[in-house]
């Protein structure tokens, strides 16, 4: 699916849904920090985009359970 992805946004690199949906795929693989630059370039393109404030909330919760110490790095 990520490959997939990825094709599609080399044809519509403008489509934050697309980046959306790979930021879901990295987050289910545990590639955070991949997730976080998927989430962020979908919110650049929608800003308004709930589902990619949904992506985001998903690799930080990802990231604080692999990286405990960061919890106190993070913000409330």
């Amino acid at each position: 699916m990520k490959q997939e992805l990825t094709k599609a946004l080399k044809q519509k690199p403008d489509d934050a849904q697309y980046y959306c949906q790979r930021a879901y795929c990295h987050i289910l693989l545990g590639n955070y920090c991949v997730a976080v630059a998927n989430t962020k370039k979908s919110c650049e393109l929608n800003p308004n985009n709930s589902t990619a404030m949904l992506r985001k909330g998903g690799w930080r919760h990802g990231v604080l359970l692999c990286h405990p110490s960061l919890s106190a790095m993070a913000p409330s």
